[in-house]
């Protein structure tokens, strides 16, 4: 369990320096209702810092679509992934797919997780906190 952990310790550290500074994350702060993520053609690694969220709400900008400086970069996403580490097991999440019943079976994002996001283009994910 131990080589498992210092393994995925050392992908970790590869994905952070592998990251172009345009694809870092801006924290939310305070003072701000917002956080920007940029995300690059291709695959993200995202830290989610906002409090629990569908998915579909997370991608269009918050809970109230695109309000207050957010935007919904649905059309720009075409799969997120996240791993629940209780189970042992990966979920996804395609928006094409979102009114698919049984297409989807990662149904929110939560604090403190990072989920694997892979955009189509690059484009700024503004969400409200």
């Amino acid at each position: 369990m131990i080589a498992a952990g210092a393994a995925l310790a050392g992908l970790i550290a590869m994905v952070a320096v592998a990251l172009p500074a345009s694809a870092q994350t801006t924290p939310p702060t305070t003072a701000s209702a917002t956080q920007t993520i940029h995300l690059v053609t291709g695959w993200n690694l995202v830290g989610w810092l906002h409090s629990t969220m569908s998915v579909g709400d997370a991608l269009g900008g918050g809970p109230n679509g695109p309000a207050n400086g957010t935007n919904d970069v649905t059309a720009s996403v075409d799969v997120v992934w996240g791993f629940d580490s209780p189970s042992q097991t990966w979920s996804a999440y395609f928006p094409a797919a979102a009114s698919i019943p049984g297409a989807n079976d990662l149904k929110q994002l939560k604090s403190p997780n990072g989920y694997f996001v892979h955009a189509t283009a690059d484009v700024n994910w503004i969400v409200a906190n």
